[in-house]
C-alpha cells in the first residue's frame, strides 16, 4: 500500500451501491450478505417495505434473532406510517421473550402502550427498560421521560407526542444505527 501513489477513492452514492447490490442479488437470489447488507440502506433510503422484505428473507434462511426481529418491527412500523401496529408490537414482544435485555425491543414496547393510552402498561414497561440501564445511555432519557409522562408528571402525553417520539427513535435508527450499548 505504501508504494501506491495517492489517489482519490470514488465516492459512490447510496442510491448507486444498492443498485448494484440489487443487480446481484437479481442474480443470485440466495446471497444473504447482500440482503444483509440491503435492508439497513433500504431504511436509510425510506424503502421501509423493500427493507422488511429483505430482513424476512435473512430471518427465513439464517434464523431468527432478537435484534433482527427488532429491525424487521422497526421496517414494518414505518412502512406502517411510524405506528407501532400489530405485527411490529408482535416482532418487538417476541425480541424481548428471546433477550429480557434487549433495549430496543422492549424501548417500543414502551412506546407502544403509550400510543395504546395504557398508562398502567407503559409505567411498567418504561420501569423495566431504565432498570437495564447503566446511567449514561443515550436511550435513557427518553426513557426517563416516558416513565414521567405515563406518571402524569409532565402532563398527558396525546397520540401525536407519543407517535413523534417513536419516528425520531426510528428515525435515528435509520440514520445512525447504533450498537446495543448506545441504545
Amino acid at each position: 500500500l505504501a508504494g501506491r501513489p495517492d489517489q482519490p477513492v470514488p465516492e459512490v452514492s447510496l442510491e448507486a451501491a444498492v443498485a448494484r447490490i440489487e443487480a446481484q442479488l437479481a442474480t443470485t437470489p440466495e446471497d444473504m450478505r447482500g440482503w444483509r447488507v440491503i435492508a439497513p440502506a433500504y431504511m436509510q433510503l425510506g424503502r421501509f417495505a423493500e427493507a422488511a422484505e429483505a430482513l424476512r428473507k435473512v430471518i427465513a434462511t439464517d434464523g431468527v434473532t432478537a435484534d433482527l426481529e427488532s429491525d424487521l418491527g422497526e421496517a414494518v412500523m414505518m412502512a406502517g406510517g411510524g405506528t407501532i401496529g400489530p405485527e411490529s408490537l408482535a416482532l418487538f414482544n417476541s425480541a424481548a421473550t428471546r433477550d429480557p435485555a434487549h433495549v430496543r425491543s422492549r424501548y417500543y414496547i414502551a412506546s407502544a402502550a403509550m400510543q395504546a393510552s395504557d398508562l398502567e402498561a407503559a409505567k411498567a414497561r418504561w420501569t423495566e427498560l431504565i432498570a437495564l440501564a447503566k446511567g449514561d445511555e443515550p436511550w435513557l432519557a427518553n426513557a426517563q421521560a416516558g416513565l414521567a409522562a405515563a406518571n402524569g408528571d409532565v402532563g398527558q402525553m396525546d397520540d401525536d407526542a407519543i407517535k413523534g417520539m417513536v419516528e425520531t427513535l426510528a428515525a435515528r435508527l435509520a440514520s445512525d444505527g447504533g450498537s446495543i450499548e448506545e441504545w
